[in-house]
């Protein structure tokens, strides 16, 4: 990945409100956790997650969003989210609930926040893509 070269002169203007706007516009999901692993907030973008009742996931931990088989890859990410870039893309699988049966496959990249003892991760849905 390739970052800005001078983000503290070009993009010190930017607020809370136009950084969650973008992050919610650029990511099918963004969620933000505290260091628990509890869902504090999250934007979604993409219907088949908003379908999925994704709202309902704050104040929950993460892995009892995702299937069993993932769970290991959700502390991993967790464990070793950096704090200066996104860690590697790590695919879980959303359990499904009341939908078709079928899990959403996600891929999350995460990033501690500063001091902030949180993780912010961002998501993007590979359920169109599972199905080719």
């Amino acid at each position: 990945m390739k970052s800005f070269r001078t983000p503290q002169k070009y993009l010190a203007a930017v607020d809370h409100d136009a950084a969650a706007n973008l992050l919610a516009a650029a990511a099918d999901v963004a969620i933000v956790l505290g260091r628990d692993g509890v869902i504090l907030d999250l934007a979604v973008s993409d219907s088949d997650l908003e379908a999925l009742g994704v709202e309902g996931w704050i104040g929950k931990r993460l892995e009892e969003t995702v299937s069993a088989e993932t769970r290991p890859k959700v502390a991993e990410m967790l464990a070793q989210a950096p704090d200066d870039v996104p860690g590697p893309w790590r695919q879980v699988n959303h359990l499904a609930g009341n939908r078709d049966g079928a899990d959403i496959p996600v891929n999350y990249a995460a990033q501690r926040l500063g001091k902030a003892d949180q993780i912010l991760l961002i998501g993007r849905n590979l359920a169109a893509i599972a199905k080719l």
